[in-house]
């Protein structure tokens, strides 16, 4: 039975870029969530056109993945029996900073050397109002 899950986080674990026996590159994920419980851990995974959606997020980075989902148990290191959620991602929601780069520097030295004139103050103006009617 697989569930459709829409689950808000953080990354958890840096993605990882896989390749699949088809050739076909796919990326792996953990993100984890906060609810009355404790911290609930999900690993995702994205195909295709989600891939590099999910490959340039960095851990801590928040992120919503809707996708379907299966439950499972697993054992824990301290011995108990814990759930775990697997999510397949049909839609990410993120909110990540891109800035284009930094420009390089331009070389000091190069291109014509600029020349500072002092300011002047312009010229006085007085447009001549000789045609027009004195209404006072």
């Amino acid at each position: 039975m697989s569930l459709i899950i829409m689950l808000s986080g953080a990354i958890a674990k840096q993605p990882e870029t896989r390749t699949s026996k088809n050739g076909n590159a796919f990326v792996t994920t953990t993100v984890r969530t906060q609810t009355a419980e404790g911290d609930l851990f999900a690993s995702v995974t994205a195909f295709s056109e989600l891939a590099p959606t999910l490959a340039r997020l960095a851990k801590g980075d928040p992120v919503t993945v809707i996708g379907t989902g299966k439950v499972s148990t697993y054992a824990a290191k301290d011995g108990d029996t814990k759930a775990g959620l697997s999510i397949t991602a049909s839609r990410i929601i993120a909110l990540v900073d891109q800035r284009a780069p930094p420009r390089p520097a331009k070389p000091k030295g190069n291109g014509p050397p600029r020349r500072f004139t002092e300011y002047q103050q312009p010229r006085d103006f007085a447009p001549d109002y000789g045609d027009v009617p004195d209404f006072a």
